[in-house]
Formats: structure tokens, sequence, C-alpha cells
């Protein structure tokens, strides 16, 4: 090691002083530096673990998150006005459930709609279109309802 104080008391060697002194912060840095990159390399294995526990959380969720068919075609058959036909149900798994068909009223429509509405099966009940068609010289009521179907 070279002595930063002259043997003949002279003085102080500054620019040893200075070399010794920029070496030590610079080992300092370097530490630090190490120190930190070790735990940001820590933090994105945290991370990607995470991610992973979330993503098979998700997929347990999912898993248990059923839609009770057999109740909802009960309530939709118990809820279908006599002068109301649908003619296609259409429902994608995290998507709206679409109800088409015709009816003789507009009443009929509202009914079912309203029924939709209160039924614990469904949410977010609304009524995308409404038209009157000519059928035989018969006025019919087209329609189609979009909604969620609750999960259980």
């Amino acid at each position: 090691m070279k002595r930063l104080v002259q043997q003949n008391g002279s003085g102080v060697d500054t620019q040893a002083l200075t070399s010794f002194l920029e070496k030590k912060l610079e080992q300092k840095f370097r530490s630090s530096l190490f120190q930190r990159l070790g735990s940001r390399s820590s933090m994105e294995a945290d991370i990607v673990r995470l991610k992973t526990q979330a993503d098979i959380a998700r997929s347990i969720v999912n898993s248990t998150q059923r839609v009770n068919w057999s109740g909802v075609l009960r309530e939709i058959s118990a809820m279908i006005p006599k002068t109301m036909w649908l003619t296609d149900l259409a429902w994608e798994e995290g998507d709206e459930a679409t109800f088409d068909g015709v009816a003789l009223s507009y009443d009929a429509v509202f009914r079912f709609r309203d029924a939709l509405t209160e039924s614990p099966y469904f949410d977010s009940v609304k009524l995308a279109s409404l038209r009157i068609s000519k059928t035989e010289g018969r006025s019919l009521v087209q329609f189609q309802i979009l909604c969620g179907i609750m999960y259980f």
C-alpha cells in the first residue's frame, strides 16, 4: 500500500490520497451496484413466481365458476310468454347471451325482458333491437335481447 503521508514529514501526498479515495469509492459503488443487481434479479424472479401463482389461482377460480344450465334453461322456459317464440339462443363463455325471437306483441317482449331482469340467473339485460315484420299478412315483433349469465 502506498503511503499517504510522506516519511520526511513534509505533508500529505494529495495525489496518492485522491487515488486511494477514488478506489475506495469505486469499490463501495461496485459493491452497492452488485447488491442492487442481485436484489433486482431476485425481484424479477419473485415477479415471475407471483405471476405464475396468479395464473394458477385464476384457472382454479374459473374452473369452479360454472353456469347452472339446467336452472337457466328451466328459468327461460318458465318466463317465455305464450305469445312469444325464441328463434335463437347463443352464448359464448365470457360473453353475453343473445336471445333472438318473435312475438305477437311488444308487451310479450317487454314482459320477457322484465322477467330476465328479475331473474337471479341473468344480469345487465338490455333490449338490443325491436322491429315489426309482416309474415303471411300478420304483424310480428322481432327482437334481440342481450344479457350476462351469472356463474354459480
